[in-house]
């Protein structure tokens, strides 16, 4: 891992997934994020295809794709489409921190 980011491989087409919340598959492939309660690693850097490899932003500052209104400070976990959302709920997976305001 170099800077906060690493490569794994595609579960699925991601293409179409950049920005948006990662989770590690049992099989030690990348997935988009479906669930609170889901293994965050990262947002998704760039695009990738099933089966290749996907950049993924695990530590520092990263650009993601809001899935409501985001108060800045807040924690954020994924929501069902991948996107991020605030949360406080106990037993939900902590992405981050939001450090600006954002709007779906």
């Amino acid at each position: 891992m170099s800077e906060g980011r690493y490569t794994l491989e595609a579960a699925a087409d991601l293409s179409a997934k950049q920005y948006y919340a990662m989770k590690l598959s049992a099989d030690g492939t990348v997935a988009l994020a479906s669930a609170a309660t889901d293994i965050l690693v990262g947002t998704q850097l760039g695009e990738a295809k099933s089966g290749e490899g996907v950049a993924v932003v695990a530590s520092g500052t990263a650009k993601a794709i809001a899935g409501g209104t985001i108060t800045r400070g807040v924690w954020l976990t994924a929501d069902s489409a991948g996107k991020l959302i605030s949360t406080t709920t106990t037993g939900n997976y902590v992405i981050g921190m939001a450090l600006e305001a954002a709007d779906a």
